[in-house]
């Protein structure tokens, strides 16, 4: 989702009253929010269970600076500890979400699901997923990333049961990624080994 501006609703209703309203500037000095976004301001206006949001931003597109505006929907609902859990609609496939996305060469924010943004783990083939779930394994734990070196060892203050936990996850990423390099490499090798044959 790199190049998505992302525009998190829990962010913004921290702190909020159950009714009100709300204006909010975001922008950085001197600079752009993102690739395409100059600067935003943001409306909100909530009752209840129930509100609106209205976004007014400058977006560069094909060169020129655009002022847009977009006035989506707001849902609430109560949490068991009080307070409530804010979402907005998407305006293009109507979900209720907790974050809106502008990407870049949009002129609208809508939900990740309506614009296709994957996550850069959904585009990994499952070899480099897997490295890279053993490598977030390590790097928690404290250790080097290398999976071919020692695994590392509990850190202090870390509960027996979570580095077990830790560990059995590290572990299994580590040999599905060991198996899906030795695959790869089986392939590569039969490839080579494959005689060519000559046209005639």
């Amino acid at each position: 989702m790199e190049g998505a501006f992302r525009l998190d609703l829990a962010g913004l209703f921290k702190g909020m009253p159950e009714s009100g309203k709300g204006t909010a500037t975001i922008g950085r000095e001197g600079g752009r929010l993102c690739r395409s976004i100059e600067r935003m301001e943001v409306d909100l206006d909530i009752c209840g269970g129930s509100g609106s949001i209205r976004l007014r931003y400058e977006v560069l597109s094909r060169g020129d600076l655009v002022v847009m505006g977009d006035r989506l929907m707001l849902v609430s609902l109560p949490q068991p500890f009080g307070g409530r859990r804010w979402w907005a609609t998407c305006p293009i496939s109507g979900r209720r979400v907790k974050s809106l996305y502008l990407p870049a060469g949009a002129l609208r924010f809508a939900s990740r699901e309506a614009y296709g943004l994957r996550y850069e783990s959904q585009r990994m083939n499952p070899k480099d997923r897997a490295l890279e779930m053993a490598q977030r394994v390590r790097r928690e734990l404290g250790g080097e990333i290398d999976v071919f070196s020692h695994f590392p060892d509990r850190p202090l203050g870390m509960h027996q049961s979570r580095y077990e936990r830790l560990r059995a996850r590290g572990m299994a990423a580590e040999a599905a990624s060991i198996a899906a390099l030795r695959a790869w490499l089986d392939l590569t090798n039969n490839m080579r080994a494959r005689p060519s044959r000559a046209r005639a």
